[in-house]
């Protein structure tokens, strides 16, 4: 490597064959790249770019493979070279069969082909959309060949790269041909590669031969649901909760999950709570997710005394600028501006909000929760947008009714209070989200008198904020809205007349003041 850095690049060229070449590519991303070995990469990098012919396909798709493994020289203008002119060989060697390559090299076999996708996709180098065609088309012709790794490489890759654009003649060939199969032999993060080509791709495939391979690889799995990574269990959770598929793997993922609820992160259990939300589980509906959902209530608990409260607290001591703290908070939600941070606080309780609001709208959030998360989210509201505060309101007042009587809560209700003040929030000001989620909260304060009379002018300015939004509400937002105006006796004839000829045309069923648990 020390000679290839002090100019010794001349000795590639004089007999140095592709193996070679290939193989300290390998080694350097077997072991691991340094800064050191930088220049060494590009002048190897340089060797594949001018001599492509003396590499064979297998070496070819070798160095790709060392490539993607060394992620950090990924955008340097030589890497991107070597990984054109590697892109252009496979076009030309395995697809267009041009027979002065043929006569001089070995065609792309299907390892070499998945290898050079997943390259593309780990590095996210697009060869152009001839070369991508041309990789499906070979693909396709040797789809017998591909074992589940490669299969699941190739996948991986194309979905990076293209996403719903993949070759559907492709992916409907992958699921009518693991769905004709008895059993299938697979890891998860294969399976998972797999299934994610296919919520990528919702219009790929046969919706039959799509659920029966979504089975096929559950019956695969299901046995060894334990062993299987949380990354993986809760990405494969998702993959199921989007396909029209539903399979006994399901619940024993989330079963496992809750048996080891630490070693899932906040993000993950957040995905892990969405699925189950999206494949319509509940803990009426199947008592082996009651240990589920207890478990992320722990989980939560756990997260918000050993994070939040207390990086809540030292924010608060430290007395900072409210002004500054806002603004922080605001850009959390929107896009972040190169270099910007949000503050660490913030980012350890936006889960622990999406966590308490998913359980709360299943009725599994406990009031011990509650209260740990209204005691934070009082500390930190001054840094808090006011959509993660509606969030935070509707959360913790689904846990209970004895939750408006606690002081914390009654000082959320009061800052969100302040903050519509003097917003005209019928010229479309907030977003519907954050007019529904403040509106049934407001309107359980207003039912109790907390708000000292306010409370029914802001109600009747939040109506007005979201008649002209009303058409995107989804039904569990207007079942909020109705409610909200039956519980608060607050009510807005426009927007119930509006609400039930919404209802009626869409085939919901409004509520006669139930609880919003039946969600």
């Amino acid at each position: 490597m020390q000679r290839l850095r002090h100019g010794g690049g001349r000795l590639l060229y004089q007999g140095a064959n592709g193996a070679e070449v290939a193989k300290v590519l390998h080694g350097l991303a077997r072991l691991g790249l340094g800064p050191v070995q930088h220049s060494s990469v590009k002048e190897l990098c340089m060797f594949v770019q001018r001599h492509p012919e003396r590499m064979h396909a297998k070496e070819l798709a070798a160095a790709a493979w060392a490539l993607a493994k060394m992620r950090g020289q990924a955008q340097d203008a030589v890497v991107r070279r070597a990984l054109s002119v590697i892109s252009k060989q496979a076009v030309q060697r395995s697809v267009w069969l041009r027979p002065e390559a043929v006569a001089q090299i070995k065609a792309f076999q299907p390892q070499q082909l998945a290898v050079l996708a997943w390259a593309f996709g780990r590095l996210s180098y697009n060869p152009g959309e001839e070369a991508l065609a041309a990789l499906s088309a070979a693909a396709l012709r040797h789809l017998e060949g591909f074992d589940a790794q490669h299969l699941g490489m190739l996948l991986r890759g194309l979905t990076l790269l293209q996403g719903s654009s993949m070759d559907t003649q492709l992916l409907s060939a992958v699921a009518a041909g693991i769905a004709k199969e008895e059993a299938v032999a697979l890891n998860a993060r294969d399976a998972v590669r797999i299934l994610a080509a296919f919520v990528a791709a919702p219009e790929a495939g046969h919706a039959r031969d799509v659920s029966r391979m979504a089975e096929r690889i559950g019956d695969a799995l299901q046995g060894r649901v334990s062993s299987i990574q949380p990354a993986e269990a809760t990405n494969m959770l998702v993959c199921y909760s989007k396909l029209p598929a539903q399979h006994e793997l399901v619940l024993r993922l989330a079963r496992s999950a809750a048996a080891r609820a630490s070693d899932f992160s906040m993000g993950k259990w957040v995905r892990l709570l969405q699925s189950c939300k999206r494949l319509g589980y509940s803990r009426l509906q199947d008592a082996r997710l009651v240990d589920f959902y207890a478990a992320a209530d722990t989980r939560l608990q756990q997260h918000l005394l050993g994070a939040v409260v207390p990086a809540a607290a030292a924010a608060a001591a430290a007395g900072s600028s409210s002004a500054v703290q806002q603004q922080q908070g605001e850009q959390q939600d929107a896009a972040q501006q190169p270099g910007e941070q949000p503050a660490k606080h913030a980012l350890q309780f936006t889960p622990a909000l999406d966590i308490a609001e998913l359980l709360g709208q299943r009725g599994s959030l406990s009031e011990q929760s509650a209260m740990y998360l209204a005691d934070a989210g009082a500390k930190l509201v001054t840094s808090m947008s006011l959509r993660r505060l509606a969030q935070l309101l509707t959360a913790v007042m689904l846990s209970g009714d004895r939750m408006a009587a606690i002081e914390e809560v009654r000082q959320l209700l009061v800052v969100a209070a302040q903050r519509l003040q003097g917003e005209d929030l019928a010229s479309g000001g907030q977003p519907l989200g954050v007019l529904v989620g403040l509106a049934w909260p407001l309107g359980r304060a207003v039912s109790r008198n907390m708000l000292l009379g306010q409370g029914e002018a802001l109600l009747r300015g939040v109506y007005a904020g979201v008649l002209p939004q009303l058409a995107q509400c989804d039904e569990q937002q207007l079942v909020a809205l109705v409610e909200c105006m039956q519980r608060s006796g607050v009510s807005d004839d426009a927007l119930q007349a509006a609400a039930e000829d919404m209802a009626g045309q869409r085939g919901w069923r409004l509520p006669a003041g139930q609880p919003l648990h039946w969600l």
